[in-house]
């Protein structure tokens, strides 16, 4: 009989994938995260002075999605920044750790509004994401080569902490 029993256990754990468990990484998909970024470190390279760091987002306010092009664990991955797509990024979600994950993008971020409007933060990002209730935490490796808006540039990299809460649909 307890040769029985060790049969039926790791069946019946088998039969619980973590999928069921931790559901697929399209349940971010069309949500949106008002958050706020902050440079835990940081290098900055060039006139300090004319460093618009207003307006780069890995420095202040910024709202982030995540769109997963499937329901895949691990693949493409389209990010927003402040409503400005960056669709070349990949990720993967943790089947294991529910609402854990890690994205990597980049591009050209603009800024579209206050006196560093038109200033430019070319960029590559990766980071570890937690996601829970209405909840994003993170921690983003970030290297961006800015220009100012009277043609000054330099670059800034840094280990960013991301912290937002989701904003109403």
């Amino acid at each position: 009989m307890r040769g029985w029993v060790f049969v039926v256990v790791p069946a019946l754990l088998g039969s619980v994938g973590c999928s069921e468990v931790c559901g697929s990484p399209d349940q971010l998909n069309g949500r949106v995260f008002s958050s706020f970024a902050h440079a835990r470190t940081f290098e900055l390279v060039g006139d300090e002075a004319a460093f618009p760091a207003l307006s780069s987002p890995a420095n202040g306010t910024v709202e982030i999605g995540f769109e997963w092009a499937s329901n895949l664990s691990m693949g493409p991955l389209a990010i927003t920044m402040d409503g400005q797509l960056f669709d070349d990024g990949s990720g993967q979600w943790s089947q294991v750790n529910c609402g854990n994950f890690t994205a990597t993008w980049g591009g050209t971020y603009t800024a579209k509004e206050g006196e560093e409007k038109g200033a430019e933060h070319t960029f590559v990002a990766a980071g570890f994401f937690v996601q829970y209730d209405d909840q994003l935490e993170g921690f983003v490796d970030w290297e961006e080569r800015w220009e100012s808006v009277d043609g000054r540039s330099g670059s800034f990299s840094g280990d960013i902490l991301l912290r937002g809460e989701e904003v109403d649909p």
